[in-house]
């Protein structure tokens, strides 16, 4: 089923626009005739058409469209007498023309020709997005991969050496994984992982990004914040972690986070000595049995007050 706006002369004695419309009516179609783009008169029950067929007036119909915010993507197909207009038809944005006489079939066949067009094109663009979203997105969790992550700090790093902002980063990971996939099931191990996904995104900056960065390991860029600051997201992690449990077919899971803090040094330009920081940090917090938040400090030799 298309939605087709039938636009042109209305006048007495033009009856050309009502056969068009019992002839699409006939296939199914559902129809709507105006002699004007304007206001109500695009809609069709209630929405906008997937199709206008314009009889009279086509250039001037072709303008309507093309600066009608509503109407601009929809295509236009051109009732015309012959076709010595078609190149500048065509080049002023018509989809497609049929020519005078109509051939009820040949019209008919045009429109659902252009309709399933439409509709395949449509299918690319989802596929499209879907990709995109494949290359952005870890399937799992549905935070940023870790690709897309390290692409979206760089951004953000470059942002805060320009403006002078604090940088900071926090990694996560659950205690005892191996024991929960062991014990549990991998299964009750993948609910572990989205769980923690969704308190390190719940509770996260509306400006921090949050990304997977390796199996069990969640990464948080904090913009515009120095260590402190991105400590109390990690406290607040910590202690969503600390109340949760999560129900399995094994059994009800709880469990505790390391975590480990530190920001970008004044004189460093790269995201790699922070990140090694923020490693170094989440292994203290594990070595001294984890549930904890640990932060490592910037290095001496990177301070401003050793120049």
């Amino acid at each position: 089923m298309i939605r087709v706006l039938v636009v042109g002369d209305q006048s007495p004695g033009s009856d050309e626009l009502k056969v068009i419309a019992e002839l699409l009516d006939q296939k199914g179609h559902v129809t709507a005739v105006t002699s004007k783009l304007d206001g109500h008169s695009t809609q069709i029950n209630g929405g906008f058409p997937d199709l206008i067929l314009a009889t009279t007036d086509i250039d001037t119909h072709l303008v309507s469209v093309k600066n009608n915010a509503y109407l601009s993507d929809t295509p236009v197909v051109a009732i015309v007498d012959n076709l010595d207009l078609a190149d500048v038809l065509l080049k002023q944005g018509a989809y497609d023309l049929v020519e005078r006489p109509i051939n009820p079939i040949l019209l008919v066949k045009r429109i659902e020709n252009c309709a399933k067009s439409l509709e395949l094109a449509a299918q690319y663009d989802d596929a499209k997005k879907q990709m995109r979203e494949m290359t952005m997105f870890d399937s799992l969790t549905e935070l940023l991969n870790r690709r897309y992550f390290l692409s979206q700090a760089l951004r953000e790093l470059a942002r805060a050496l320009r403006f002078g902002h604090s940088y900071s980063m926090i990694i996560v990971e659950p205690d005892n994984f191996k024991q929960i996939n062991d014990e549990k099931g991998s299964d009750a191990g993948d609910d572990v992982l989205k769980h923690l996904a969704n308190i390190c995104a719940d509770m996260a900056r509306q400006i921090d990004i949050v990304g997977r960065f390796s199996g069990s390991e969640f990464v948080i860029c904090c913009a515009e914040t120095g260590s402190e600051g991105a400590r109390v997201v990690a406290d607040r992690i910590l202690e969503k972690v600390e109340k949760s449990v999560i129900p399995t077919p094994l059994g009800a899971v709880e469990y505790s986070v390391s975590v480990g803090v530190s920001e970008l040094g004044p004189l460093e330009m790269d995201i790699s000595p922070l990140l090694k920081r923020v490693d170094v940090a989440l292994a203290v917090s594990k070595d001294r049995g984890g549930d904890q938040v640990s932060v490592e400090l910037i290095p001496a030799d990177t301070d401003t007050d050793g120049v």
